[in-house]
C-alpha cells in the first residue's frame, strides 16, 4: 500500500495506517477480528468516491477524461490480509505436480519433463 493513494469515502489516508502506533495496529486487529467473526463488512466499505482524472487532449472533450474509484483503505488493507491468508492455505494443499498459476513453480519444468518422456517412448 503506498503512502501517495488518495482516501476513499472515509478520508483515511493510507499514511494513518502505514505509519499507525500501536492503537492503530489494536484498533485494526480489533475491527478485522469482529469482520471476521461477523462475517459482514462496515456498509462504508461498500461505498467508492468516484474522481474523474484528466488523460490527454482537448480538456473540453469528455472522452479524455476517466472515472475511478477510491475504496476505503481499511478495506483493501483487510482484503489484502484475507486474501495473503487465503493465497497461504491454498498453496498447502495443493498437488507437487500443480505448477501452473504458483509462486515459485513453473510450467517449464513440466513441458520439460513431457518432452523428455515422448523423446524416450519414440526411441
Amino acid at each position: 500500500m503506498s503512502k501517495k493513494k488518495a482516501p476513499g469515502p472515509d478520508d483515511i489516508g493510507s499514511d494513518i495506517l502505514l505509519l499507525g502506533d500501536e492503537p492503530v495496529l489494536k484498533y485494526l486487529t480489533s475491527c478485522f477480528n469482529e469482520i471476521l467473526k461477523s462475517r459482514k463488512i462496515p456498509a462504508c466499505w461498500e461505498e467508492a468516491k468516484i474522481i474523474i482524472i484528466y488523460k490527454k487532449g482537448d480538456p473540453g472533450d469528455i472522452k479524455n477524461y476517466r472515472p475511478i474509484s477510491l475504496l476505503s483503505h481499511r478495506y483493501k488493507l483487510f482484503t489484502r490480509l484475507l486474501q495473503k491468508r487465503m493465497e497461504r492455505i491454498l498453496d498447502e494443499n495443493q498437488p507437487r505436480d500443480q505448477a501452473g498459476f504458483r509462486k515459485g513453480y513453473s510450467t517449464t519444468d513440466h513441458i520439460y519433463t513431457l518432452n523428455q518422456v515422448i523423446e524416450k517412448s519414440n526411441e
